[in-house]
């Protein structure tokens, strides 16, 4: 296993974002880990200790995706792999739903992933190599009737890696999205 790789999970501090991130670190990658609760990171950076940055981020701030992105270059230099994990669900139902909850469902699930990739492709575009992975669900593939807004984020996902693939395969940037 390439122990020069650096890997940014966001949403690493629970779920498949957690056990990704135990995973690649008993393999010796570099990891830089994300996470909104503070409490969740702490507990983290019990676990984690070497070749670690771990990163409290709210993804629905701009200026903490960006922080995320600075934090990592200074430290490692570059990203070779983005996992874009972390996510919100919404089960709500239209009529009496939150549209409050709404917007930080797409903000975090949507618009976040647009903006750290974003922010992430001209490193891996410098480098000549990159991997993105982003977590959708079977919600991106069939509408679910309980949980609207949720496989709208989901569907928005799908639509972005098969589109974004497209534009970054030339630079050896590999996209695609993972449905568990």
């Amino acid at each position: 296993m390439n122990t020069k790789k650096v890997m940014l999970i966001t949403g690493a501090t629970s779920g498949i974002g957690k056990a990704l991130a135990e995973f690649y670190y008993k393999k010796n990658f570099k990891l830089i880990l994300t996470g909104s609760s503070e409490e969740k990171i702490e507990k983290l950076s019990k676990k984690f200790k070497k070749n670690t940055l771990l990163i409290c981020a709210d993804l629905t701030q701009s200026k903490d995706i960006r922080g995320i992105v600075d934090q990592s270059i200074k430290k490692f230099k570059k990203i070779d792999i983005l996992i874009a994990n972390a996510g919100l669900y919404e089960p709500d139902k239209i009529i009496n739903g939150n549209p409050e909850r709404w917007e930080s469902v797409i903000k975090v699930n949507v618009i976040s992933v647009f903006r750290l990739i974003n922010l992430v492709l001209p490193h891996m575009k410098k480098n000549k190599f990159g991997d993105i992975a982003i977590t959708s669900s079977i919600s991106g593939h069939q509408a679910i009737h309980w949980e609207p807004i949720y496989s709208a984020s989901k569907h928005a996902i799908q639509s972005f890696a098969h589109g974004l693939r497209t534009q970054v395969s030339k630079y050896n940037i590999r996209v695609m999205s993972i449905a568990p």
